[in-house]
């Protein structure tokens, strides 16, 4: 007999109820570009020439240098002697002059710039014609004043044009005119640029102490790139006050794809306990199941076998296996939560289980498939002790191979009583990866064998009908398959028998219960208290404790009834009638509120959740 829901029952599931640019360029993540009116690129020289003088890397396999002395002295005596008397944002502008660029003669390249401040406010970088060219930027440090940030444009022109243009143009190749708003559609945000795209001038956006640009056509560009601070639209920079400056910037150019670039997803939180916090990688690699075909349609046995991961790919985020985690407390790195090297710092100086010494990291032996955040595929994970109670930790994955980064993810932890261990994913539950009502040690390899006779007795029972329908031969949808309903049916057999546990302290407001309609804000968690006697069923009897359910999400029901045959008789619980009892959901709308498709989703990147799915 399986496990079977059905919408005349009184009371839902398991009885008396129930219950957070495309990769890796990241372009299209990061940057928005301001494209102008094209001016004439000036053809500049440089009288003192680039040396690569090594000094400390970010990693290991980057070659990150320091402009050499002789070069930062020059353009720091240029900036002294054009606007010496006055560097203040009201004060007269000085012109970005062609004898303070710094020429970088060989791609690929990454400089840590000398800091910006009110006696060396900007830096020309002159690029090497090239026929593809990738640039990133990461602030590694601000200022006094965190909200002064430099001004980074790029003027960049193809080799036939710069040809036909007059070598003695007055006009900056900086200059952004009267045109000094920006525009979002520009750089591929949205729709293409249609009003400008003929410009030869970019200004970059920061985006939490990152900015990139990339090239790639048919024909060779000039580039050169300005940093400064407090740029004019006429490309003359005013400088700063002497408190606002000491602005560290890493510039990073290459021929190949970015270096220090961000990756497009960020990472999944599992879940957090007391102490202890499980953290999966983006998905490295999609592997979603192979469909059986007739006429050897068979479906997976209740315990899953799956496939190793490929290696060899080293321009896959993570392909190599050689990620790392950095978790800190959240306030450090504030502001540039995509800037490489900032969050290389914050490890360095508070990491937990790095540099510090504080905690202790468990990481996988290597990428294992799972189906954690509703994509079957190949994810690493790590699981992180010795954290404080109800505390902010920041998150970010590091793939040193090819010098990418992930954004942030933040979460806190749980309170000194919450009772529930961390569960890994398995081969009879891929999905499940948090923090749940079972006994055992944190973190859970392996389920109880309780827990995993009633699931494997419910999959095999769920198997054997389902197999009676039309599989392989005969369809019975033109949109599911008898795998995609047996998978459906597994991820929410698992979180309604492996019940996740919530903060004791958590409870749906009367803003956003099940029984209200939806709102705006992210939806307060849907909990139910649970103990031994009260369990959500009584032949499943996991946790010998009370703790805090976390409701399962109304959705995880819904996507086993749409992907199975109606002829099953598998029906999920009206809104109107008993769901609440045992599902969470927001409002009355059918096709909304249940957790799936942003309606709202079930969890955010701040380490909010409202129900398990």
């Amino acid at each position: 007999m399986f496990i079977l829901h059905h919408r005349a029952r009184r009371k839902a599931g398991w009885g008396s109820g129930g219950i957070s640019m495309p990769p890796p360029q990241c372009c299209l993540l990061a940057v928005a570009v301001l494209c102008l009116a094209r001016p004439a690129l000036a053809q500049t020289s440089t009288s003192s020439s680039m040396s690569t003088t090594a000094s400390t890397s970010i990693s290991a396999s980057a070659s990150t240098t320091s402009l050499p002395a002789s070069v930062s002295a020059s353009a720091s005596a240029l900036t002294s002697s054009a606007s010496h008397s006055s560097v203040s944002h009201s004060s007269s502008r000085a012109p970005a002059s062609p004898s303070a660029t710094i020429s970088l003669s060989g791609l690929p390249v990454t400089y840590t710039l000398p800091s910006l401040n009110s006696t060396l406010p900007y830096f020309i970088l002159d690029l090497p014609t090239v026929s593809s060219l990738f640039l990133t930027l990461n602030i590694c440090g601000l200022g006094t004043n965190a909200s002064v940030v430099p001004s980074v444009l790029v003027s960049a022109i193809t080799t036939s044009t710069a040809s036909s243009s007059s070598s003695t143009s007055s006009t900056s190749p900086y200059a952004i005119g009267t045109r000094a708003s920006a525009d979002a559609a520009s750089g591929g945000v949205g729709a293409p640029n249609r009003k400008s795209r003929a410009g030869a001038t970019w200004l970059l956006e920061w985006d939490a102490g990152f900015a990139n640009w990339t090239w790639t056509g048919t024909q060779s560009v000039d580039a050169s790139v300005l940093v400064g601070l407090n740029v004019g639209t006429d490309g003359t920079v005013g400088g700063t006050d002497a408190d606002d400056g000491n602005i560290v910037v890493q510039f990073s150019a290459s021929t190949d794809g970015p270096l220090y670039a961000l990756e497009a997803s960020p990472p999944y939180l599992g879940d957090t306990t007391t102490s202890s916090a499980l953290i999966f990688s983006p998905l490295l690699l999609a592997s979603p199941q192979p469909q059986p075909a007739y006429p050897n349609y068979t479906l997976p046995g209740a315990y899953l076998s799956p496939p190793s991961f490929p290696t060899g790919n080293a321009t896959v985020f993570g392909a190599n296996q050689n990620l790392s985690l950095v978790l800190v407390p959240t306030g450090h790195a504030a502001g540039l939560e995509n800037s490489f090297c900032a969050v290389v710092a914050a490890n360095t100086s508070a990491g937990v289980g790095a540099a510090a010494g504080t905690g202790e990291q468990q990481q996988a032996a290597g990428p294992s498939w799972m189906s954690v955040g509703g994509q079957e595929g190949f994810r690493d994970y790590w699981v992180v002790d010795g954290l404080n109670a109800t505390s902010n930790y920041t998150a970010w994955v590091m793939d040193v191979e090819t010098q990418t980064m992930t954004g942030p993810v933040w979460m806190v932890t749980k309170e000194d009583a919450f009772p529930c261990p961390l569960v890994l994913p398995s081969s009879i539950c891929p999905s499940v990866g948090y923090a749940a009502a079972v006994d055992g040690t944190s973190p859970v390899l392996s389920l109880p064998d309780n827990v995993t006779s009633v699931l494997s007795a419910s999959l095999d029972a769920f198997s054997t009908s389902l197999l009676t329908q039309a599989c392989g031969r005969d369809y019975y949808s033109h949109v599911s398959s008898c795998l995609d309903c047996y998978s459906a049916y597994r991820d929410w057999l698992c979180r309604i028998v492996v019940a996740r546990c919530a903060s004791a302290g958590s409870s749906s407001s009367a803003a956003y219960s099940s029984s209200g309609e939806a709102g705006t804000a992210f939806p307060a968690p849907s909990t139910a208290a649970r103990d031994p006697v009260a369990a959500r069923n009584p032949a499943v009897l996991a946790a010998s404790y009370a703790y805090t359910e976390l409701l399962p999400c109304l959705g995880t029901c819904n996507a086993v009834d749409r992907a199975c045959p109606i002829a099953l008789g598998y029906r999920c619980p009206l809104r109107s009638g008993y769901a609440n009892e045992s599902y969470a959901f927001v409002g009355q709308v059918s096709d909304k509120g249940d957790g799936t498709d942003g309606s709202p989703d079930a969890a955010d990147g701040y380490g909010n959740r409202w129900c398990n799915g």
